[in-house]
């Protein structure tokens, strides 16, 4: 089905944050498509009760990507990494136990009680069935990493594919000695940037792709050897947009990084990008479409950080998939996707889970489930059907049971809705809606989600040294700083240097950071628009644009055609 064209059938006002928001009769037709079918009768999925951004900051709060603490595997005793703290009630495994077969999900299976809601049983039900400890696949020498697949040697890296030797890097891939950089493709020995594609020694920079041996970049293009410079394409030996002899380029940028330090440096660039126009979106390749980050896509609003899309609404980091609305996180080759996060891998038809993948079908409030099909309400189950609460039925019983089910969460307003905020199994500030929708704690409790107040031990260090009171140059630093712990800046908290890093900064001549990595992650955030889409006519040819850039912002932004007019 198609997105194109709506028309409103309802306004409602959201009941988490009172907004108003819109039911049309295209979302109407989506609900009725992944409604379950028992027994030839469907049961249609209830319209929602909060708007699009309250759906998806509750889906975000379920999933800890960058949260990692020392804790005991109940299985074997050992010591390991997890996004786990030792104070949640979970039972967590080791990844190779967790995958054993060992243990089965049917062992922890139940009955229904129909004198309990549904979110009571199923948090019980979760805090039973083994946890896996990190969403790990092939990596090697890199314990402190989540979210990853086929790594090596990565340390603090989160979301990250086919690498090695990287640190603090988040949602990237096919990236080899880059330090600090989120958002990023095919590039080698970068540092401190966010959205580059096939660059190679580039740092502190933000949106380029293609360039070389560059810092201070933003919106460039195949450049080469440039300092502080913003929407360049093919130049080499440049400095603020302007052209220099090799080696008047040299001399001036050794004077520059000698008498300005890299907080003033990043400073003036966002000045300077000031002086030229934005690009309304990111986009490239699409169809009668909204959103930002996206390509190849057809007949899709409010989409983000997606690529070969058709009739999609509401979706993040989705790619490969049709016919899916509010779904996030690592969708792909999925199609019919309802208020999903972490399902992957040829998911069909499954409405209100989180990890699942494997082909999964007609799975409904369900988590952690492989190869499965027509299960409700079940935790990590390999290649079954037929199953309510980890425990087996026939299909003719589970035909009649979810139907009841069913009734009974529509009676306590629970149907139709994803899984309750206090199932989470992290604290808000553990997840990555404290990224996109940051709160403080009062404001996360009001708003009924858990918040995590557990502190990890202190490092055991021979000292602690304020980042304030490190050498600027590099060549002042001792090697036994790898013993130390660095006190942060803006939040006091302390973080280590390890080995590789140091290596890094040496050979690149970077000051070690003075801030925590955690901190250093939301800088880079910060380079990226919020997923919020606003009308805005470009301020070239008046045209009105559907643009993340707020009308109130102080960018210039101009449309696709008057921007490559300006920049090619």
């Amino acid at each position: 089905m198609s997105f194109k064209n709506e028309k409103t059938v309802e306004t409602k006002s959201c009941q988490k944050c009172q907004v108003s928001f819109n039911i049309t009769d295209k979302d109407l037709e989506f609900y009725e498509k992944v409604s379950p079918v028992f027994a030839g009768t469907k049961h249609i999925i209830a319209r929602p009760k909060l708007c699009p951004d309250c759906r998806k900051q509750r889906r975000l709060s379920f999933r800890n990507e960058r949260a990692l603490y020392k804790r005991k595997c109940d299985l074997s005793g050992k010591e390991i990494i997890s996004i786990y703290s030792p104070d949640k009630p979970h039972r967590v495994y080791e990844n190779s136990a967790w995958w054993s077969d060992e243990w089965s999900g049917f062992d922890y299976g139940c009955d229904f009680d129909f004198d309990q809601s549904f979110s009571q049983q199923f948090r019980e039900l979760s805090h039973r069935v083994p946890q896996l400890s990190r969403y790990v696949l092939l990596s090697s020498e890199s314990d402190y990493t989540n979210g990853a697949a086929n790594i090596e040697k990565c340390y603090l890296c989160f979301n990250i594919d086919a690498s090695r030797e990287c640190c603090y890097c988040y949602t990237t891939t096919q990236l080899e000695k880059c330090f600090d950089c989120s958002f990023m493709m095919a590039s080698q020995h970068c540092y401190d940037s966010c959205n580059l594609l096939n660059c190679f020694g580039v740092l502190s920079s933000d949106h380029s792709e293609g360039c070389r041996n560059s810092r201070f970049l933003s919106a460039c293009q195949n450049c080469e050897d440039c300092f502080m410079c913003v929407n360049q394409v093919w130049k080499q030996y440049c400095i603020l947009n302007k052209q220099y002899r090799k080696e008047e380029y040299e001399k001036r940028v050794s004077e520059i990084l000698n008498s300005k330090s890299a907080t003033e440096l990043k400073q003036e660039l966002e000045d300077l990008k000031l002086q030229f126009p934005k690009k309304s979106s990111l986009t490239t390749n699409i169809e009668d479409s909204t959103g930002d980050y996206i390509t190849d896509v057809q007949r899709s609003q409010s989409v983000f950080d997606g690529h070969n899309l058709q009739d999609c609404k509401y979706c993040w980091y989705v790619y490969d998939s049709k016919d899916c609305m509010d779904y996030d996180i690592f969708g792909s080759h999925s199609e019919l996707m309802y208020e999903c996060i972490m399902a992957w891998d040829h998911a069909h038809k499954n409405a209100f889970s989180f990890g699942i993948w494997d082909g999964s079908t007609d799975l409904y409030y369900c988590s952690l489930m492989s190869a499965c099909k027509n299960c409700f309400g079940c935790i990590w189950l390999k290649s079954q059907q037929y199953c309510v609460f980890n425990k087996q039925y026939s299909k003719d019983e589970y035909e009649k049971l979810v139907p009841k089910i069913i009734e009974k969460m529509a009676d306590d307003w629970e149907w139709g809705e994803f899984f309750d905020e206090s199932i989470a199994p992290c604290g808000y500030n553990e997840s990555v809606a404290q990224d996109y929708y940051p709160l403080d704690e009062t404001s996360s409790v009001e708003k009924n989600f858990y918040w995590s107040d557990y502190q990890s031990p202190a490092p055991d260090v021979t000292k602690i040294i304020p980042g304030s009171k490190l050498p600027e140059n590099i060549d002042d630093i001792p090697d036994d700083i790898l013993t130390w712990a660095i006190e942060c800046e803006d939040t006091l908290r302390p973080f280590r240097i390890i080995k590789q890093e140091l290596e890094f900064y040496r050979k690149h001549s970077l000051p070690i950071p003075k801030i925590h990595p955690d901190q250093r992650h939301l800088a880079r955030m910060k380079l990226r628009n919020p997923q919020k889409l606003y009308h805005r006519d470009c301020d070239k040819c008046w045209v009105d644009m559907s643009t993340t850039y707020a009308p109130e912002r102080p960018e210039q932004v101009y449309c696709e055609s008057c921007y490559n007019k300006e920049v090619y």
